[in-house]
């Protein structure tokens, strides 16, 4: 009877070091998967950044290239009136030296 007992409080130890085993295995994996979660989060925060300045980039690249269109308008604007005043002044002088 006695050798019962032992022999089931031997598997009962077997059990409780496995169940302990288990446990240790488990928590560890818990731990790793813990980490990688912090660092996938970490990961995510730079993506968002990133993505965000993609995207201000962009916007300003937009605003920069409308700027530079009316820009040019501008310079062909002044270029057009330009010409349209020297043709003026030409004639001017072409009607002051005829006079002479």
């Amino acid at each position: 009877m006695k050798h019962l007992t032992t022999e089931k409080q031997h598997e009962y130890d077997l059990m409780l070091e496995e169940y302990k085993t288990k446990s240790m295995e488990d928590e560890h994996k818990i731990r790793t998967l813990m980490i990688e979660k912090s660092r996938l989060q970490d990961e995510l925060k730079i993506y968002k950044y990133y993505e965000q300045e993609n995207k201000d980039l962009h916007d300003t690249v937009r605003n920069l290239t409308e700027q530079i269109s009316r820009i040019k308008d501008i310079n062909l604007m002044e270029s057009e009136q330009s010409i349209i005043e020297m043709e003026k002044w030409k004639k001017e002088l072409e009607m002051v030296i005829c006079k002479m």
